[in-house]
């Protein structure tokens, strides 16, 4: 019951404007546990598969905006020098995620 809750609040979550961005955030930020900044890059990637382009892969509604997604862009690499092998690690598949709707445009 509580996955079931936990699953449906990040459903919904994905509709939220500013929802992607919010996710970026929590997993740079160096003040929150570890495990709470890698969970939310690993739903930060979930959310890219889902909202980043519409018409492609696993596209649900809304698209990421264009303001949060060049935000996002320019935010997450500094992810990939996080201290933390981890945040390391899942910020850079939220990087390959992005890439493989970007490049080689963006």
């Amino acid at each position: 019951a509580v996955r079931t809750s936990a699953e449906a609040a990040l459903t919904m979550g994905g509709t939220q404007v500013g929802f992607g961005l919010g996710l970026t955030r929590v997993s740079l930020d160096q003040h929150l546990p570890h495990g709470t900044r890698q969970l939310a890059a690993v739903v930060l990637k979930n959310y890219v598969k889902e909202h980043w382009q519409a018409g492609e892969g696993r596209f649900v509604p809304p698209q990421t905006s264009d303001a949060e997604k060049s935000a996002i862009r320019e935010l997450l690499p500094t992810g990939l020098a996080d201290p933390v092998a981890k945040i390391r690690t899942a910020a850079g598949m939220a990087i390959a995620t992005i890439s493989s709707w970007d490049w080689p445009h963006h």
